[in-house]
């Protein structure tokens, strides 16, 4: 499987959105009123482009062989996921996958990855995965507030993915040229 997720990260992105007030805890996500969908594209090993491609064109109004078609497409998708990728994202599969819905109106909002880290707790740059490379996408990257409501000492989280991005493509003269797009958003 080339596709990974965090644990569980679209469950707690949906309860942050949708909770409804009297869940238990008293506490109404941010839009407690909103439809959620949950389209479940990853296994126990994770997934691969065409299960992740194929749950977009469902959510997004699509059919996919042998699922009807939905006939509430989304308005926004979150992917609690992410995929290794060297490729630019003019050429990742993820990518085109993640453009089609944009460009049908679909705002999609994608995990930037927890690659922020590498084996020694150092931090590393350049960590964003496929699809949240696309700069059609709101790629979103977890920040540690340090405590105040000040926005001046906000930072990303040491574990979280960040960019510049990695992918890239290679010219006729193999030399290899870097996306560099600047994410998470």
């Amino acid at each position: 499987c080339r596709i990974t997720n965090s644990s569980w990260h679209g469950t707690h992105v949906a309860g942050t959105i949708g909770a409804t007030p009297n869940n238990g805890a008293g506490i109404a996500g941010i839009n407690w009123v909103s439809k959620i969908v949950p389209v479940r594209v990853l296994g126990k090993c994770g997934g691969y482009d065409t299960d992740i491609a194929a749950g977009m064109v469902w959510a997004a109004g699509g059919s996919v062989a042998g699922v009807p078609t939905n006939a509430n497409p989304a308005r926004v998708m979150n992917l609690s996921l992410a995929a290794d990728s060297t490729d630019s994202w003019q050429t990742d599969p993820l990518c085109a996958a993640v453009r089609s819905a944009t460009a049908a109106g679909i705002t999609v909002v994608v995990a930037a990855g927890n690659f922020g880290k590498n084996v020694f707790g150092q931090e590393r740059y350049g960590t964003i995965s496929a699809p949240g490379n696309d700069p059609s996408v709101i790629t979103v990257g977890s920040a540690n507030f340090k405590g105040t409501t000040a926005r001046s000492d906000d930072v990303v989280n040491m574990f979280s993915s960040r960019g510049p991005t990695r992918g890239g493509w290679t010219d006729g003269a193999g030399v290899r040229h870097a996306d560099n797009l600047l994410k998470p958003d």
